[in-house]
């Protein structure tokens, strides 16, 4: 399996060949919480309540910047206290990076979790 550099942003490519490739749960989890690892910070000013994911254990933020509707992408912020929640909500980060807001309503990422 290959890896991306150091440094480099982890794509949907290599996110769902890592999960393809680990078929031991520990091994999954070690992966997923060094993804959180990577999740670029979220500025301190987006962990409002307006941001908070309510119904979670563990404290998670997600915040959308959408684009003035000229079909550029958006850009989604994240982070959680939770090292795990954290992993899984730089999944998402990467699954819907480079989208517009128009291919994340259209983009079954169920399917892609189920996977």
């Amino acid at each position: 399996m290959s890896t991306p550099a150091e440094g480099a942003p982890v794509t949907v490519e290599h996110l769902l060949e890592a999960m393809r490739f680990l078929d031991d749960w520990e091994d999954r989890y070690r992966f997923i919480i060094d993804l959180g690892h990577k999740l670029p910070p979220m500025p301190e000013e987006e962990k409002t309540e307006e941001h908070f994911v309510h119904g979670c254990q563990s404290r998670v933020w997600v915040a959308l910047h959408e684009s003035a509707g000229d079909g550029t992408p958006i850009i989604l912020h994240a982070d959680s206290d939770a090292f795990i929640v954290k992993g899984l909500a730089a999944m998402v980060v990467v699954l819907l990076a480079g989208r517009t807001a128009r291919e994340i309503v259209d983009y079954d990422i169920e399917a892609v979790f189920d996977e």
